[in-house]
């Protein structure tokens, strides 16, 4: 019978980290002391995921094992004419506690070892961000919460996935004739009396999910984040960091993304060859790093055709190679 023994200090520290992509924002942590968090990781390795009742809904994406924002986009309609984006408001902070123990002790685990499990993991009364079983943990108490936005999606004609607290809906119907697009409603013109089409409003479908988050966790949603993402918009059908090509044909990184991995290639190569070909220890981390990259760019290009079977712009086969002689897999011998 699994079992654990709490360390003597279950002190944490509060830290900012700066936010990818927002030059001057910070996001908020809490860090829990080394032993605390060796034994955080400890029961997040040897107990959470191990144990069969502790799963995530089917559309959650974020923190489990085999899923990711790749797996999360690909549950979507490609060529959905709508998708909305949401944003749950100090998610980790605000999620309630109560319902991670009471899905925990459904599940058949003691309530016991719930309660020391909590105590080791929570800071405040809260699942912080930085602590390791925080995501899991969140995702074990969204698993009915998944449920019924899946199914208040599904009444409604969207696909719902999520990814920590971003929630994304996409409408499942494919649209081949305009007239008979859902993403418009026709109204005709008073003067010309000629039939006009104008893009469907979406707050009601807002308000249905801050109702389901607010009755079942006391979640609100950070509504300036709420986004409607139309097929025929002029922005990218970007969610969860992934960009879901306008023509059907795939999925890329974003074009910031894909030109930074570029850049580091390119300048990785200079590098390397003003050096005479031989690689010094910081190079090798710079190479982990680009293969990551190109490791996750052939990601998203799994199962494109036409354009979407390669990224734009290119990594150089050039520069490549040359690195891949000198550097191998970017581990030191």
């Amino acid at each position: 019978m699994f079992d654990f023994d709490l360390p003597e200090s279950l002190d944490w520290r509060d830290a900012r980290i700066p936010k990818p992509g927002k030059p001057g924002e910070f996001r908020k942590i809490a860090i829990p002391n080394p032993e605390l968090m060796a034994l955080q990781r400890d029961l997040l390795s040897n107990y959470l995921t191990r144990t069969e009742g502790l799963m995530a809904s089917p559309f959650a994406h974020g923190f489990v094992n085999g899923r990711s924002t790749i797996t999360g986009v690909r549950r979507l309609n490609r060529n959905a004419p709508v998708i909305l984006r949401m944003d749950a408001k100090d998610f980790f902070d605000n999620f309630p506690v109560e319902e991670v123990r009471r899905r925990m002790v459904a599940q058949g685990e003691r309530a016991l070892l719930v309660d020391k499990l909590l105590v080791a993991c929570t800071y405040r009364g809260r699942l912080p961000q930085g602590g390791p079983c925080s995501p899991f943990l969140t995702n074990v108490g969204m698993y009915e919460t998944d449920c019924c936005l899946a199914a208040y999606a599904k009444k409604h004609g969207f696909a719902y996935i999520r990814y920590a607290d971003d929630l994304v809906f996409a409408m499942e119907a494919t649209v081949d004739d305009p007239t008979n697009d859902p993403e418009v409603y026709a109204v005709e013109d008073d003067e010309t009396g000629k039939t006009l089409f104008r893009p469907r409003r979406y707050g009601w479908f807002f308000r249905g999910v801050s109702e389901i988050l607010g009755a079942r966790l006391g979640i609100r949603l950070n509504r300036k984040k709420n986004k409607v993402i139309r097929l025929h918009g002029r922005c990218p059908r970007r969610v969860l960091g992934v960009v879901i090509r306008k023509d059907g044909a795939g999925y890329n990184a974003p074009r910031a993304m894909r030109r930074m991995a570029r850049a580091m290639l390119c300048n990785l190569y200079r590098k390397v060859m003003a050096q005479g070909g031989v690689a010094v220890p910081g190079d090798h981390l710079k190479w982990m790093q680009v293969r990551g990259y190109a490791a996750y760019f052939d990601g998203l290009r799994y199962g494109g055709y036409g354009d979407a079977g390669r990224a734009d712009p290119v990594l150089q086969e050039k520069f490549w190679n040359y690195l891949e002689v000198r550097l191998g897999n970017g581990k030191q011998g």
